[in-house]
């Protein structure tokens, strides 16, 4: 019978955590399900470790990913989703697991709903070495909250839920063009907002289905790195303002957020003019100077001065 839901697994040397997630995939009690293994490159056993489980059962499928998607999480993930035969995406992280009952219970709440959902949202549990070692959740949500609410709760980094939370309509998950391949980090943050924004139908339910690892070696957001991390949400969250369609309140929040993170990056501005990401940086401050006397300009300009001249703040920038 024809998959329900497919599971795209992102990986890259992962020949440790590997086995654990997909035997998670194994003790579903819903057999109706796919796995699209998408390798970004690995140079350990990570590979024949998901030709052992493709050959164990043929629901698991294994891709190298190709030029045609640039390197990273990001490109696998879109890569696995174009490779999808199912009608709906989950995107589980190459070391984290489901519950045994996961896909029947997400299966059942999008059959007993209408058909023109564009994505169900769970709550993310966590563990250290196996699960229910801990009680803590990656955060959580009232199945009433509202869409203006969540997009005002991921705007102030109270992200609701994570990547694997979400059980996407694969036609909505092309329509707002999937993954941001350029974004080096902060993706998750960056995709949830845009399918928030845009979304008619959406289902939240309150029910921990799946599991994420925490303290994961390798982790970008881990790393000595700070200036290179915060780089990359500044890059996220400037994609996120430019892509459009927010209203005056949320436009102004996400301008608020881009500064206070372009404040941290570097001590002077022009450092900023020479900073080796590209011009995304400044965009905002040419748009203020463009609009100037309009409203948009003179509340944005606001927003500048009450952040960039904040009393203690050693990052200034003139405005001409």
């Amino acid at each position: 019978m024809q998959s329900q839901v497919t599971i795209v697994i992102p990986f890259l040397n992962r020949e440790k955590f590997l086995p654990a997630t997909l035997d998670s995939l194994l003790e579903q009690t819903e057999p109706l399900w796919e796995c699209v293994l998408v390798d970004d490159g690995s140079s350990d056993n990570s590979r024949d470790i998901c030709e052992h489980y493709s050959t164990l059962d043929n629901r698991f499928r294994y891709f190298k990913r190709t030029d045609s998607y640039k390197p990273g999480g990001n490109g696998a993930r879109n890569m696995g989703a174009d490779n999808a035969k199912s009608d709906w995406i989950i995107f589980l992280d190459s070391d984290d697991l489901l519950a045994k009952d996961c896909i029947e219970h997400r299966l059942s709440v999008i059959n007993n709903e209408r058909k023109d959902i564009d994505f169900t949202v769970n709550v993310t549990g966590t563990f250290n070495q196996k699960v229910h070692d801990n009680n803590i959740v990656w955060n959580s949500f009232n199945s009433s909250e509202s869409k203006s609410g969540l997009i005002k709760r991921f705007i102030t980094l109270d992200s609701p839920w994570g990547t694997e939370g979400l059980t996407w309509n694969k036609k909505y998950f092309h329509m707002i063009s999937g993954w941001d391949e350029n974004l080096p980090c902060f993706q998750d943050w960056n995709i949830h907002l845009r399918a928030l924004k845009q979304a008619k139908h959406f289902i939240l339910t309150k029910r921990v289905d799946h599991y994420y690892r925490r303290d994961v070696p390798n982790s970008i957001a881990a790393t000595p790195s700070r200036e290179k991390y915060n780089a990359g949400m500044v890059k996220a969250i400037h994609s996120t303002l430019y892509y459009g369609g927010w209203d005056l309140v949320e436009a102004f929040m996400l301008k608020r957020l881009l500064l206070v993170k372009m404040l941290k990056l570097q001590p002077t501005a022009e450092n900023f003019r020479t900073y080796k990401e590209g011009p995304f940086a400044l965009r905002l401050k040419s748009d203020l100077d463009k609009t100037k006397f309009s409203i948009k300009g003179i509340y944005g300009r606001l927003i500048y001065h009450f952040i960039a001249f904040k009393k203690g703040n050693k990052c200034r920038f003139p405005l001409r």
